[in-house]
């Protein structure tokens, strides 16, 4: 039981025995009951690197197969992390082929050297042909990887009322 689209078939009516034949031909047509398959996406977490690009890669899954081909249109959005200096906007259309289950889609973060929080973006999915959506969007969590500043203090022996500088 998967998913299909509706099938028709030919009945032909031959040789007769005390009747006459007014049609020889009747089509008849099964109706697919099954329900559309859904589409669903994980969270993502990847440790930035400090000058090249890492790829995070998502996994949109099908919970079943179908006889039909499936398509849905996949778009990133910025959380906490913004696209440029984050992560590499990314958008496009995923295609199933019927029998296919799960695909993948690619989005490249981008390191530095900065402190900074864990960052968040976005890998939506929207727009499904032949299927349903159940989770149309995966979290991409980007650790950060970088040290903490270090702060210094240098102690000055100059006398503070004439307004002396070290």
């Amino acid at each position: 039981m998967h998913d299909e689209f509706d099938e028709t078939f030919r009945i032909n009516f031959t040789n007769a025995t005390n009747a006459t034949i007014l049609t020889n031909q009747a089509i008849a047509t099964i109706l697919d009951d099954d329900a559309a398959p859904t589409l669903t996406i994980g969270n993502k977490t990847i440790t930035e690197g400090d000058n090249s690009t890492a790829t995070i890669t998502y996994t949109v899954n099908l919970d079943t197969a179908s006889a039909k081909p499936i398509s849905v249109k996949y778009t990133t959005a910025d959380g906490t992390a913004i696209a440029g200096n984050d992560y590499t906007a990314t958008n496009g259309t995923i295609s199933f082929a019927p029998g296919e289950t799960t695909k993948n889609v690619t989005v490249q973060v981008l390191g530095d050297t900065i402190d900074e929080f864990d960052e968040t973006f976005f890998l939506n999915l929207s727009d499904a042909t032949n299927a349903t959506i159940a989770d149309n969007q995966g979290v991409g969590t980007i650790v950060d990887n970088d040290l903490p500043p270090v702060l210094t203090i240098n102690h000055c022996r100059g006398n503070w009322r004439s307004h002396q500088r070290c």
